[in-house]
């Protein structure tokens, strides 16, 4: 993916974010926020769409399970 357009989206959607903290305006800062939200979940999918076949770390899968670790049960 470009990222050179992936920043220009990520400016604009801090832009809506900063507007949204600085306006009076209940309803606009709601759309505002709604727009940024939009923006980050269109994002997610760009990332998605464009990631290498078989890599689960678009989709938040992690390529090593989690590690259990066995206590030793004491016996006396």
């Amino acid at each position: 993916m470009d990222e050179e357009l992936v920043a220009h989206i990520r400016s604009r959607i801090e832009r809506c974010r900063r507007l949204a903290a600085a306006t009076t305006d209940r309803q606009a800062a709601e759309v505002l926020m709604q727009i940024a939200d939009e923006g980050e979940a269109d994002l997610a999918r760009l990332a998605a769409e464009h990631a290498p076949a078989g890599d689960g770390a678009a989709q938040g899968i992690q390529d090593d399970p989690p590690m259990i670790i066995a206590t030793p049960i004491a016996r006396g």
